[in-house]
């Protein structure tokens, strides 16, 4: 029982540092996306711009699910759809604010951004699906 016990409080610690961390990158990439640029011409289209928006969601994303995970919860349908939605969202919030900020909005770094919210979460749920359809091991005496 006490084993339990400290096991719930390493996981109720390590599931509070994730929280910050994600947060803290939550904002920091908010500054990121909204930091003020002299006004310029719109950039060409670029690969690595696709890549960096990819991958910079792609870590909120699993930031996020690392979260859900330390407090042993599941990934419901509901609740991927629902944080799908809310970074899709935030990612489209960011674009069309982005040109009050000298900066250009541009809707394929918007599908960027979802394709890599998508690219974690997804999988994360397929998994959860996965171990739940898995027939469970019958306890040895």
């Amino acid at each position: 029982m006490e084993k339990r016990a400290s096991l719930q409080v390493a996981l109720g610690r390590r599931a509070s540092l994730l929280t910050v961390w994600w947060v803290g990158y939550w904002l920091f990439l908010t500054w990121l996306l909204l930091e003020p640029k002299p006004p310029r011409p719109p950039l060409p289209f670029t690969i690595s711009d696709l890549i960096a928006h990819f991958a910079t969601f792609v870590i909120l994303a699993f930031s996020c699910a690392a979260v859900r995970w330390a407090k042993a919860k599941p990934f419901s349908c509901r609740w991927v759809v629902f944080w799908l939605l809310v970074f899709s969202a935030y990612g489209a919030i960011t674009e069309i604010i982005q040109p009050l900020t000298g900066r250009s909005a541009d809707p394929i770094d918007w599908l960027a951004d979802s394709v890599g919210i998508a690219f974690v979460l997804i999988p994360a749920l397929l998994l959860h699906w996965r171990r739940r359809s898995m027939p469970q091991e019958a306890e040895q005496v």
